[in-house]
């Protein structure tokens, strides 16, 4: 205790000499000092570039600029009012600046430098042109009632095959080492898939055995027929002598009745017999007629194609069940299909049977298809409100498939003047209160290329262009790609 007391005293006396109280002063000043030099700069920053200062942020907006801050700093130095180690001002963060020592200045000046020359590079960044694409502005000729229709492509003939048989599936039509798929080309005749048959075949046997129990039954009562008729003519001429001999008194009446009852016996047994053969040939027709049944019922296990066609779907499996009627494949001629589009009420009755169309598709460019217009639907679908078309069109080689869109143009009259069109894509939707059009026409002046906007009054729409009345001039240059970025008056760069 003793010696941590004489420690304490030790210690109050060092910091308590003069020397030591100048020293914090002097500590206290330096800090001060840096604390306004901070302030200084994070003011400067709203007179200097973004890059140098964006992260310190500035409690209250400068009421000088730096320049103005080292002019008053260097005139109240002039006047003596301040000295090297004067103390700080507290007045604002600008007139506290002006209490710095010297050599803190100069390390302001050189940051004011920095920040200024930042600022003017700033100032030196040109925004680039914007780049567009132009397309001259042309003259076309306009066919009085022409319009351009997109058509599906459907099959001519197009069947659902089903199985009149249900059961579980045994076999199905195998094409180079796999089972048919879509896509793939089927004969007429060729057996598609076949389903079990194992109680249909027992049916067929069943009824195979019956109509030869029939037929056996029928040629039994044929030969017993045979034999009684041959009898019967046997009775018939001893009836016929014994008549001869009753007349002459040569035989008894009794002998003679008993040859007659003879004759009379074998009569009834000859139309029994034929009773009987009639009855055994309704047993064999029966049975024949069984035999055609199960048979059929067996053929029915088997799916065969009608005609030539391209499988389109396959909805079966090997192994599961079908039930009769359900679709198991889809088959359709292909070789001759039909272009199937819908036209409003008032272009149907400019639809004639037998005209012909050309056909185009995306898929064979460069190739057109000529159609014939083979029907027109005398009512309007009740959901689009529109008639529908078919086109017949050839199709050898299958290039059109299923399912593919066309399209094509039903012409009319040729008008005699040329009108005046601009690309689709180079419209604008002008967002003013007349609700107008507008496009941007590129150009020259004074060597610079300069996009101007021009209000446009539009017209019938002709493929990708459209006609318009007034705005612009054939040969005048629009931006088709672009215009969204620019404005009216601003330099562009046109690319090709």
């Amino acid at each position: 205790m003793e010696i941590k007391s004489r420690l304490d005293v030790a210690k109050n006396a060092m910091w308590s000499s003069p020397q030591r109280r100048g020293e914090r002063r002097d500590f206290a000043e330096k800090k001060r000092e840096k604390r306004a030099l901070w302030r200084f700069l994070r003011a400067s920053s709203a007179f200097s570039a973004p890059c140098m200062f964006d992260k310190l942020p500035a409690r209250r907006p400068p009421r000088l600029g730096g320049c103005k801050v080292i002019g008053l700093y260097l005139k109240r130095r002039q006047a003596g009012s301040l000295s090297d180690n004067a103390a700080p001002l507290r007045s604002s963060n600008f007139t506290r600046l002006a209490t710095l020592p010297f050599q803190w200045l100069i390390v302001a000046c050189a940051v004011c430098a920095i920040s200024n020359a930042g600022c003017r590079k700033v100032e030196s960044y040109e925004k680039p042109l914007t780049p567009v694409r132009t397309q001259a502005v042309e003259q076309q000729y306009a066919t009085g009632g022409a319009a351009r229709y997109s058509a599906n492509i459907q099959p001519s003939t197009q069947l659902d095959l089903a199985f009149k048989a249900g059961g579980y599936v045994e076999e199905i039509l195998a094409l180079r080492g796999r089972t048919a798929q879509e896509g793939d080309w089927i004969a007429k005749g060729t057996t598609l898939a076949r389903v079990s048959n194992n109680d249909f075949a027992a049916r067929v046997k069943q009824a195979r055995a019956q109509l030869a129990e029939a037929q056996a039954a029928q040629a039994q009562a044929k030969s017993q027929l045979a034999e009684t008729q041959a009898a019967q003519n046997n009775t018939k001429r001893e009836l016929e002598r014994a008549t001869r001999l009753l007349e002459g008194d040569s035989i008894t009446r009794p002998d003679y009745e008993a040859i007659k009852s003879k004759f009379d016996v074998g009569q009834a047994r000859l139309e029994t017999i034929k009773a009987q053969i009639t009855m055994a040939q309704a047993r064999a027709d029966a049975a024949r007629a069984q035999v055609e049944e199960a048979e059929s019922a067996l053929s029915d296990c088997e799916l065969k194609a009608p005609m030539d066609g391209l499988l389109l779907k396959r909805g079966i499996e090997i192994g599961s069940f079908i039930t009769p009627g359900a679709p198991a494949f889809t088959l359709a001629d292909t070789s001759s299909v039909k272009a199937v589009f819908g036209v409003p009420d008032v272009a149907a009755p400019g639809l004639k049977i037998g005209g012909f169309l050309t056909v185009t598709t995306e898929a064979a460019p460069g190739v057109q298809f000529r159609g014939q217009l083979s029907r027109v639907s005398p009512s309007a679908d009740p959901k689009t409100r529109t008639f529908d078309v078919e086109v017949a069109v050839a199709n050898p080689r299958r290039r059109l498939k299923p399912g593919m869109v066309v399209s094509l143009e039903v012409a009319g009259d040729r008008q005699s003047a040329p009108v005046t069109v601009v690309p689709l894509a180079a419209l604008l939707q002008v967002k003013e209160k007349d609700s107008g059009y507008a496009v941007y026409v590129v150009t020259e002046q004074d060597g610079k290329q300069i996009a101007r906007l021009r209000h446009v009054q539009t017209g019938a729409t002709l493929g990708n262009s459209i006609a318009v009345t007034s705005g612009v001039s054939a040969g005048e240059q629009v931006i088709v790609s672009g215009a969204t970025l620019v404005s009216d008056g601003e330099q562009v760069r046109v690319i090709p």
